[in-house]
């Protein structure tokens, strides 16, 4: 009987990352690209969505510069490929 390691692997291909790696991933890029320091109390993850929930202020520079955290999140590690918007 011969088994072909493709079907096998196909299992796997649409595996998502723990949440609390996306939110890691996401604390790094805020504070690298804004150095805005955010808890992980302030970050829900829902399917390809992150929601921030804090200060006004915190959050309209993380709007403005969500292009530029997405990219840095990106470089950073596999789970920002993940990521496809942040609210």
């Amino acid at each position: 009987m011969v088994y072909d390691i493709r079907t096998l692997l196909k299992r796997f291909e649409h595996l998502q990352p723990p949440e609390r790696s996306v939110k890691e991933d996401v604390k790094k890029a805020v504070l690298l690209v804004l150095g805005i320091h955010l808890k992980d109390v302030e970050m829900s993850v829902n399917g390809k969505q992150v929601f921030i929930t804090t200060s006004p202020s915190a959050k309209s520079e993380i709007m403005l510069h969500k292009a530029d955290i997405l990219k840095a999140m990106r470089n950073l590690h596999q789970t920002g490929s993940l990521v496809k918007d942040i609210r």
